[in-house]
């Protein structure tokens, strides 16, 4: 926050490779508590998910979840 140049719009998350839905339900929701106590207003975005979990990140509301795997496969 100390650093005039930078000025971040979010957070990026990568759930733990493999786990079981739940997991990643609790994972996501975490990357999201933290999220919402850090940034507000337009322009802020949480990255979560990627091709298999999409889902699940959009559920626990992702704004720009990566899905290139899917795309291009």
């Amino acid at each position: 926050r100390g650093m005039k140049n930078l000025d971040p719009r979010g957070y990026m998350g990568i759930a733990p490779a493999e786990g079981a839905p739940e997991e990643l339900r609790a994972a996501f929701a975490e990357a999201r508590k933290i999220f919402d106590r850090d940034f507000t207003g337009p322009g802020c975005r949480l990255s979560l998910g990627m091709s298999g979990d999409y889902e699940l990140a959009v559920e626990a509301g992702s704004t720009l979840p990566r899905i290139g795997g899917s795309l291009f496969a």
